[in-house]
């Protein structure tokens, strides 16, 4: 299945991977530049509270997510560090859209921080058991692409619908708390193996 997905990726950005391979930029310059796209939320957001600008901040930073590792496949060029690398930003970048969403008033703080803590920690839990050699260890629904989208879709609804963007908050730091939860469940299982 995990397979098949990256297939299917592979076909949805290879004009996007061709087009980078004629910049000779780097798989890791697609994840800075990713990562410095996501800092345009705060200006986005604080500034100008521009609910459409912030969403597309959000889903270009995703979309450059997922491109910079369907890039370093096209051109061989997956690495340890590219990866770790990936890794951190993705996580500066979920700290800084979240905490923007916190500072411009957009939701509760605390709802905010458990989301913040929850999207840190299904990251973190991961990272854990695949230090272990568990490869592939996708176990929970709150994976970073579906937390992003849920964001952008209530940040979008939030301009006709005040405090959209407060209950998906709530929302995501459930489910973040529960992938959490289900991952150590299964990480039990599978390390006591």
């Amino acid at each position: 299945m995990i397979s098949s997905r990256k297939g299917k990726l592979a076909r949805l950005f290879s004009p996007f991977t061709k087009l980078l391979q004629k910049t000779h930029l780097s798989p890791t310059g697609v994840t800075v530049l990713g990562f410095l796209i996501s800092l345009l939320i705060i200006p986005f957001i604080i500034v100008f509270a521009n609910y459409a600008l912030g969403t597309v901040a959000i889903l270009v930073t995703g979309f450059f997510d997922a491109l910079d590792g369907a890039y370093a496949r096209a051109i061989n060029k997956v690495t340890l560090r590219g990866g770790f690398t990936d890794s951190v930003l993705d996580r500066y970048s979920d700290a800084i859209i979240i905490v923007t969403l916190i500072y411009a008033g957009l939701c509760n703080v605390i709802w905010g921080v458990v989301a913040l803590v929850g999207s840190l920690l299904v990251s973190y839990s991961r990272a854990r058991v695949e230090a272990y050699g568990i490869k592939h260890f996708l176990v929970g629904f709150a994976e970073r692409p579906v937390r992003l989208l849920m964001l952008a879709a209530a940040l979008l609804l939030e301009g006709y619908y005040p405090k959209a963007l407060n209950y998906m908050i709530i929302a995501l730091a459930i489910m973040t708390q529960l992938t959490v939860l289900q991952r150590i469940i299964y990480a039990k299982d599978v390390l006591e193996e």
